[in-house]
């Protein structure tokens, strides 16, 4: 009975959501030139990223977690540390190492970061240095349609981001920072570029879900929208794959997509025994399932680490916070390493396993953001919203 209870919940979620192409409208811009189409951005991205902007975020994150310890909020405290406990693809010692990076950070005093002027003028450095940077892309533009090799041609914040944590390890005024600064500088570069596959993501939703005419373009634009987005992924060595791209840039993105569907209903199919039903595919890479009777959506992009093959989870509809929250748990024991002593080999290699519980899971999800917001789930669309 409890199974039929979730089923019935679960297409109620999914069918009595009208969809609306409103929201979509208002951020999505497809600008044109001389009657072409050159690029498609995305009004809802900030145009400002400010090293110094996120310090406040950072010192509010660690206050509101050392205020849920203080409160020995058991359920809250245990929800990350489950997952290093249940991991048994990780060593003991690895285990406890985790553990005590975790409980370093809550150790930290948000004011002492917040007052230090050292911290501040290097951070006002940094951010004039990525102001520069910044001049020579936009933040908001997902696709350029016809323009191959533009994303390829765009210089990233790598060179600013090795810059910025060589100076912070060098200067010992830093040294009493390191974690924080490496936390604040990992996250803006999550932002500059991951922030814009998430975002690129929540655009593919639509345009699988809507016809051209409703989106108001032609179906060969859209093919030339989902090619630029596969260009912007490139690594900027990979010259035979943007090669081939361009060769055949009507058709590479509506192929690549297809490839990558099929692949992920692969999985799907290698892993439905674990789930009661199948009611939605969402998009690409994810789908609504029910697990022991809970009601989750599954990333089939995605395993859940680099030591488990498993789907992750990306969202929870009874606890629709909790993937974010144990996210922000996640970046917090990563920035605790950076205040331990420990062997580099040992730091590397948690860092890893860190990585691998969130950062390609992040980026993946932004689908459903446009499966959220077309159904006017607006609560759902915020919580997923967060990790960008």
């Amino acid at each position: 009975m409890k199974n039929l209870v979730m089923i019935f919940t679960l297409l109620l979620v999914t069918f009595t959501a009208q969809a609306d192409l409103s929201t979509f409208k208002k951020q999505i811009q497809f600008v044109y030139e001389d009657a072409k189409l050159i690029e498609v951005k995305d009004t809802s991205i900030s145009e400002k990223i400010r090293f110094s902007d996120y310090l406040g975020q950072l010192a509010d994150i660690i206050n509101m977690e050392r205020d849920a310890f203080n409160k020995d909020n058991a359920d809250y405290r245990n929800e990350f540390l489950e997952y290093i406990n249940n991991d048994r693809s990780l060593s003991k010692r690895n285990r406890r190492l985790l553990r005590r990076a975790f409980n370093r950070l809550l150790d930290v005093s948000p004011a002492s970061f917040l007052a230090s002027e050292e911290l501040k003028k290097f951070l006002a450095e940094l951010d004039e240095r990525l102001a520069i940077s910044m001049k020579k892309f936009n933040p908001q533009a997902l696709a350029r349609p016809n323009s191959p090799k533009y994303f390829h041609k765009m210089n990233s914040t790598k060179d600013l981001i090795i810059w910025a944590i060589n100076k912070a390890e060098s200067s010992l005024s830093m040294v009493p920072y390191i974690g924080v600064v490496i936390s604040l500088i990992e996250y803006v570069d999550e932002n500059f570029q991951n922030r814009r596959y998430f975002h690129q993501n929540k655009l593919l939703y639509y345009l699988e879900n809507y016809s051209a005419q409703e989106l108001g373009l032609t179906a060969i634009q859209i093919a030339k929208i989902k090619t630029s987005i596969y260009e912007s992924r490139l690594a900027w060595k990979d010259f035979s794959e943007l090669r081939k791209m361009t060769r055949a840039w009507d058709t590479y993105g509506t192929s690549r997509y297809q490839g990558q569907y099929q692949a992920h209903s692969a999985v799907y199919s290698a892993n439905s025994s674990r789930y009661s039903t199948n009611a939605l595919r969402i998009g690409f890479a994810t789908q609504e399932v029910v697990k022991d009777g809970v009601q989750i959506i599954i990333n089939l992009k995605d395993k859940v680490s680099r030591y488990q093959s498993t789907p992750s989870t990306a969202f929870y509809y009874a606890n629709p916070t909790r993937v974010y929250r144990v996210r922000t748990l996640i970046r917090l024991t990563k920035a605790g390493l950076e205040m331990i002593s420990i062997p580099g080999f040992l730091k590397k290699e948690a860092t890893k396993y860190l990585n691998s519980l969130y950062k390609n899971q992040m980026v993946t999800e932004g689908e459903l953001v446009g499966y959220f917001q077309d159904r006017d789930l607006k609560e759902y669309e915020d919580i997923v919203l967060k990790n960008f």
